[in-house]
């Protein structure tokens, strides 16, 4: 079965480690990290479809400053970038939480990590 996003911007964690940028109506990556998918479905941001269809969009690695481009052209930053950034690494560990989970991460694994696992998963 596939599925497709069903928000302006999905972002499906891989069983590699990346991160993949699914825009909407497009397809989520075969290869999604063990329990991504039902998780994404659940939290509304995919839904499933009969099979790909000829005219869904391709998945393009684009680069951090590509993306931030791209979705400005796209939806405007009103002068502010919308793109979740890093919290320093003096920020406390709620911060690194709420980060890590607009990563893809699993708020409950999430809050069970350290504050150091976390800047050092999903630092810059």
């Amino acid at each position: 079965m596939a599925y497709k996003s069903a928000a302006p911007l999905t972002l499906v964690k891989r069983v590699n480690g990346t991160t993949q940028y699914v825009y909407e109506d497009g397809l989520a990556p075969a290869d999604a990290a063990p329990g991504e998918i039902d998780r994404l479905v659940e939290e509304g941001f995919l839904v499933e479809v009969d099979g790909p269809s000829p005219d869904a969009p391709t998945h393009v690695a684009l680069t951090d400053a590509e993306l931030a481009a791209e979705y400005e052209r796209r939806f405007g930053s009103g002068g502010q970038s919308q793109l979740p950034t890093a919290p320093a690494k003096t920020a406390n560990k709620a911060a690194w939480v709420e980060y890590a989970v607009s990563q893809g991460a699993n708020r409950e694994e999430a809050e069970a990590a350290t504050k150091d696992d976390l800047a050092a998963t999903y630092g810059a």
